[in-house]
């Protein structure tokens, strides 16, 4: 991962709250420890050992897994459009960027077997909800886009089952 955080420059087109969300969108993922959720993943197998315990790997953990990577992606792809002055993205980018922790705290409470999975799997599935339809407005034309939209109505099915 660079160590440099790129800060977006606004643009007339763009409104101060989207810039300011937009540039939290990137400090908030590089502070989250955004590969927690995969270290924590990759670490699932350390506890098959336990079968009292039985698979903490579950159908909505890979789905909240793959919607941290994918919105990853998509707000470094969003602010390397704002850094060309493309400002389309900023309201994706302000949506992926509540969506990615949101997801990121719901895995670690899932795996944990929370007591508070199920009020935070309210607030993640909201959430993913918004961030599903704000990429879906540019999925036409980034792929990334579709990628997070797909992977947030994966979680929202998930949490639909659980």
């Amino acid at each position: 991962m660079n160590d440099e955080m790129v800060t977006p420059t606004p643009s007339p087109g763009l409104s101060r709250r989207n810039f300011l969300a937009a540039s939290a969108a990137g400090a908030t993922l590089f502070a989250s420890g955004v590969g927690s959720a995969q270290a924590s993943h990759d670490m699932q197998g350390m506890h098959g050992e336990h079968g009292k315990h039985g698979t903490l790997q579950s159908p909505l953990t890979d789905a909240l897994s793959s919607c941290v990577a994918v919105g990853t992606r998509c707000v470094n792809h969003c602010l390397m459009a704002f850094k060309e002055g493309d400002t389309e993205l900023a309201d994706c980018a302000a949506s992926v960027a509540d969506m990615v922790p949101v997801c990121e705290a719901m895995y670690q409470l899932t795996l944990a077997s929370s007591t508070h999975a199920a009020a935070m799997g309210k607030v993640c599935k909201a959430i993913c909800e918004d961030c599903e339809d704000a990429c879906r407005k540019h999925e036409d034309k980034h792929e990334v886009c579709r990628e997070c939209a797909d992977a947030c109505a994966a979680v929202v099915k998930q949490l639909k089952t659980a």
